[in-house]
């Protein structure tokens, strides 16, 4: 869209943003938050036009993929689905957690029928060859959109888009610098001046799709690891932790 923008100026005028809100403290991040999903939600709407060039025989067979096959998809989605898993960093910041667990499942809930509906629509749109080519699907399908207001709206997609990665931006950076301030003992702001740094230094060398696509696939597997051997190892750990203080405590 703007192969003449300068990727280190667009990252640091981004970066700085998110630094500010980050300095607000973490009341900000989650208001941030909050308005990416509200602000730009309305973006689900206009994935409706696609609906009137969509051919649903696409999907057809049904159950015609084996399970290490469906298994091998769900391992792609690792990078789209991990995310979740910051609850085990905000919780001890949640005023009342335990009445907050309903609210953790309806998000994940939603985020699931939301991706679901979404790819429905686009293994509807695009022929089996044809998705496999495009390397942006959702722009190519707001290619389509039109209004009386606007001709482009695709330009009005991705400056939304900004929005809704903001603050997973901002919730990355706060977890990080926390972690920092919990491991090294050092003050949080330095922490994230060190974790801006860092990402300002790096962003620089990924210049091309296919670096983008080798980092997308890199932290995919550090996320499926992370979600399905981490966390789980350490709940057992944690249960086994537990039976063993119980038993101490009765002797």
């Amino acid at each position: 869209m703007f192969p003449e923008l300068s990727t280190f100026w667009f990252s640091l005028g981004f970066m700085i943003l998110c630094t500010y809100i980050i300095f607000g403290g973490f009341r900000t991040v989650v208001g941030i938050a909050l308005f990416g999903l509200l602000l730009p939600a309305y973006l689900l709407l206009t994935f409706g036009w696609a609906i009137e060039f969509s051919n649903f025989y696409n999907l057809l067979p049904i159950w015609d993929h084996s399970v290490m096959q469906l298994l091998n998809g769900s391992y792609n989605m690792s990078l789209t689905f991990i995310g979740f898993e910051i609850i085990l960093f905000i919780y001890p910041f949640i005023k009342e957690p335990k009445k907050s667990k309903k609210w953790a499942h309806l998000a994940v809930l939603t985020t699931t029928l939301i991706y679901t509906i979404l790819a429905v629509i686009t293994f509807a749109y695009y022929s089996e060859d044809l998705l496999a080519k495009q390397i942006w699907p959702t722009l190519t399908m707001w290619k389509i959109v039109e209004m009386p207001f606007v001709e482009r709206f695709e330009y009005i997609g991705i400056a939304n888009w900004n929005l809704i990665m903001l603050p997973n931006v901002c919730i990355a950076i706060w977890i990080s610098s926390r972690l920092i301030k919990r491991i090294f003992n050092i003050r949080q702001k330095i922490g994230v001046f060190f974790v801006v740094s860092a990402f300002l230094s790096v962003i620089n060398f990924i210049n091309t799709r296919e670096k983008i696509s080798m980092v997308n696939d890199f932290f995919g597997l550090i996320g499926f690891g992370f979600t399905f051997i981490y966390i789980p190892l350490l709940f057992v750990a944690i249960m086994i932790a537990k039976s063993v203080k119980k038993k101490v405590k009765k002797k």
